[in-house]
């Protein structure tokens, strides 16, 4: 389970918009993780802003770096690596009594 946590602030822009999640896995394979259409937000100027608390199940295929585009409507506002390595095979035979 990968978590993470979006916080976007106001600024200078107030009104309705949506926000959109897209993977770039490491096959080169875009993945949208937002529902069709994006997530619903309202703006209210400021120092106001939205949280996106996400839990997101992966199953990794590949290990390599993967990207993750964060959209506001079509304007990408920024772009999230995360490098999946493999780790350390983990015996879990439990030891003789």
């Amino acid at each position: 389970m990968l978590k993470g946590l979006i916080s976007l602030k106001s600024g200078d822009v107030v009104g309705p918009g949506t926000l959109r999640l897209i993977m770039h896995t490491v096959a080169g394979k875009q993945v949208p993780i937002s529902p069709e259409g994006g997530w619903p937000v309202e703006l209210k100027g400021g120092e106001h802003g939205v949280n996106l608390k996400l839990q997101i199940p992966l199953g990794v295929k590949n290990f390599g770096l993967i990207w993750f585009d964060v959209l506001w409507g079509e304007e990408i506002l920024t772009r999230i690596p995360l490098r999946l390595k493999q780790g350390e095979m983990v015996d879990e035979t439990p030891a003789p009594s």
